[in-house]
């Protein structure tokens, strides 16, 4: 009886732990046909345009496919999606990469937002070293669906040369599991009523 009070004892505990984080949206641009002045597939277009450029074409963070997120119209460009499968209320983790345009002045901004979000980074973001920076912000969800959204709000809107987006994430932040600080606690003190029986 000892040696199975134990046992369930010692699986409530390890049992106790975080809920892992799960994927509930991701776009790393590799879809997409290089080219200037192109939409990214499944966003849809606000004020200006974005060229898609990577390997063999304005190649400035190796290999792959990225936005540059003001095109060639002379205008700063804006992007958005709508995000499904949310919960309302419930915590998720943005992430992307964002980079410096070798053609632009360093005065680049992103602004980006979603749900509880709407912020911006920089200017400025790099100083042209062809290194992404990966950038991680929590939100809460206010509704199942939410409007996810990306513009160049730098200085210079007109001088063709944005930010450079790629490699962007939503996934639920990993939370400790509903109860698990009671289940540790019943798990130790059981443990340690049995200890207490065996040595009195």
């Amino acid at each position: 009886m000892k040696r199975l009070f134990l046992v369930a004892t010692l699986a409530t505990i390890l049992s106790v732990g975080s809920a892992s984080a799960s994927v509930v949206f991701t776009d790393d641009f590799e879809s997409n046909s290089l080219g200037l002045d192109l939409t990214p597939n499944g966003w849809t277009q606000g004020v200006g345009s974005e060229d898609v450029i990577g390997t063999g074409f304005y190649q400035w963070y190796g290999l792959g496919r990225y936005i540059d997120m003001n095109g060639s119209t002379g205008q700063a460009g804006a992007i958005s999606q709508l995000i499904s499968g949310l919960t309302a209320g419930a915590k998720y983790l943005l992430s992307f990469d964002v980079g410096y345009n070798n053609g632009s002045g360093n005065n680049e901004a992103l602004g980006y937002g979603i749900g509880s979000l709407n912020t911006s980074y920089g200017p400025p973001i790099l100083s042209g070293s062809g290194t992404f920076l990966h950038i991680t912000a929590m939100f809460t969800a206010s509704a199942m669906t939410e409007l996810l959204h990306f513009a160049d709000v730098g200085n210079s809107p007109g001088d063709n040369g944005g930010p450079i987006l790629d490699n962007v994430m939503i996934q639920t932040a990993a939370v400790p599991v509903p109860a698990a600080g009671a289940l540790l606690l019943a798990g130790l003190g059981g443990l340690a009523a049995l200890r207490r029986r065996k040595t009195v």
